[in-house]
């Protein structure tokens, strides 16, 4: 596994954080019954829940946060960046069962947004998005071009917090491409 940079551990454990604040919520109001059965409703083994804890190594996927958001109406644009309120304002439909699906869609409307930056001239091409974001192009192309790759959240969270990109329309589909 490839080095993390501190900015990336970092929006790692704020994600983490605040993942950690939505489920003593859902414990303590009784509305899951265990940390096992929040672990299965956001697509994880409570075995491989335990493993994010603490560091900032590891963080969870996308397609978990786009689970939590639309089991729990949870907004993303917080879960990821910790913009606006806890919960989500809008009914969020449902989400296909299959994680590397919605992995898929993710990846495809990120792709669509730096599109989006890139004709509105905001930059002149993925590799100049890559420097922006501060990693390698190679990575960026690598995640767009493999289906095997997911986005990692804290390119995700760069765009949210710099371009105003709307993590629900991101994670979800719900929603406008920029945020409000």
């Amino acid at each position: 596994m490839p080095k993390l940079s501190n900015k990336a551990i970092s929006v790692n454990k704020n994600i983490e954080d605040r993942v950690d604040i939505i489920k003593k919520g859902l414990l303590d109001s009784k509305n899951v019954k265990s940390g096992r059965e929040f672990a299965e409703s956001i697509g994880y083994l409570d075995s491989n829940l335990a493993k994010i804890g603490g560091s900032g190594n590891y963080s969870y996927s996308l397609s978990s946060i786009a689970l939590l958001c639309v089991n729990f109406n949870i907004n993303a644009n917080w879960i990821v960046c910790g913009i606006g309120d806890t919960e989500q304002d809008f009914s969020i439909s449902k989400l296909p069962s299959d994680n590397d699906k919605i992995e898929f869609q993710i990846k495809t409307r990120f792709f669509e947004f730096a599109d989006n930056l890139i004709n509105k001239s905001r930059f002149s091409s993925l590799y100049d998005i890559s420097k922006s974001m501060g990693v390698h192009r190679q990575q960026l192309y690598t995640i767009k071009e493999r289906v095997d790759k997911s986005l990692p959240p804290h390119m995700a969270a760069f765009m949210i917090e710099n371009h105003a990109l709307n993590a629900n329309w991101l994670l979800t589909g719900e929603g406008d491409m920029f945020r409000r």
